[in-house]
């Protein structure tokens, strides 16, 4: 709906300036889009899954990860992608396009699960 909101916003506010683009980074559109309150809880969110990740990497190296997560190959992979995802988060709005929202959902819904199904650790 990008096309169309340039030419409703030039309806709405005739004589001035309107932009009707995007930010190409995604703290400033989540920023924009969302307000402070959808900022924060969008950064607890990020926060919470780079959590899991490091979860999952640290049970990989222990050697206490479910069968089926290892068959996945569930490792520190899943973290360098998580936190290269959101580098390159930095220069493009990746994280509203719906493939790669589906992408993402399936690896975080992985990276739960096994944190879930852990067995719990005698440190």
């Amino acid at each position: 709906n990008e096309d169309l909101a340039g030419h409703y916003l030039t309806e709405k506010y005739p004589g001035k300036r309107v932009f009707s683009g995007r930010a190409h980074n995604v703290p400033l559109e989540v920023l924009g889009s969302l307000g402070l309150l959808g900022f924060f809880v969008w950064g607890a969110w990020v926060s919470w899954i780079t959590i899991r990740f490091l979860r999952v990497g640290r049970a990989a190296r222990k050697g206490s990860l479910p069968a089926w997560a290892k068959s996945l190959g569930m490792s520190w992979g899943f973290l360098c992608a998580w936190l290269v995802f959101q580098f390159n988060g930095l220069t493009q709005v990746n994280l509203w396009e719906g493939k790669v929202l589906h992408q993402v959902m399936w690896c975080v819904s992985w990276a739960v699960l096994a944190t879930l199904s852990l067995r719990p650790s005698k440190d």
